[in-house]
């Protein structure tokens, strides 16, 4: 199966294409908790990479780019543009969830395909490349 282009394992992609199908016809809390769900599987995925070092610094880092690619700003300048409390995403507009979740939800499978090696620093690089490569890539298709 083709997930954003990419050849994956039918079972994960089928998971995460019904997760964002469900989240982007879902309104409210449904829509929140499925949101939740993908940032949590994300933020465990890099977890996982880093074999338990830097992973703060990883999440962080791979935030930071996913929000420059798909809005072609850094996180603080996208909450103040907005005039919201930094990482209080229930109150972005729903367009900008939407464009996140799915970023997260594409780096999610890549993430989970993919085999690391060497330290810290490498691991790192190759979590923040692939999470920029999935906003990269879900960025083309958004209007803006």
């Amino acid at each position: 199966m083709s997930l954003f282009g990419q050849e994956t394992d039918p079972s994960v992609a089928d998971i995460v294409a019904n997760r964002v199908i469900d989240a982007v016809l879902q309104q409210g809390a449904a829509a929140r908790e499925l949101r939740v769900q993908i940032r949590n599987q994300f933020e465990l995925q890099i977890d996982e990479a880093m074999v338990g070092k830097m992973q703060k610094e990883a999440i962080a880092a791979s935030t930071e780019v996913m929000c420059d690619r798909l809005f072609g700003c850094s996180t603080l300048v996208l909450y103040e543009t907005l005039n919201t409390k930094k990482g209080d995403r229930d109150n972005l507009p729903a367009a900008i969830q939407n464009a996140i979740f799915l970023a997260e939800g594409h780096a999610v499978v890549t993430l989970s395909e993919s085999t690391f090696g060497g330290d810290s620093f490498e691991r790192m690089d190759k979590v923040v490349r692939i999470s920029g490569e999935s906003a990269g890539k879900v960025r083309r298709f958004l209007p803006w």
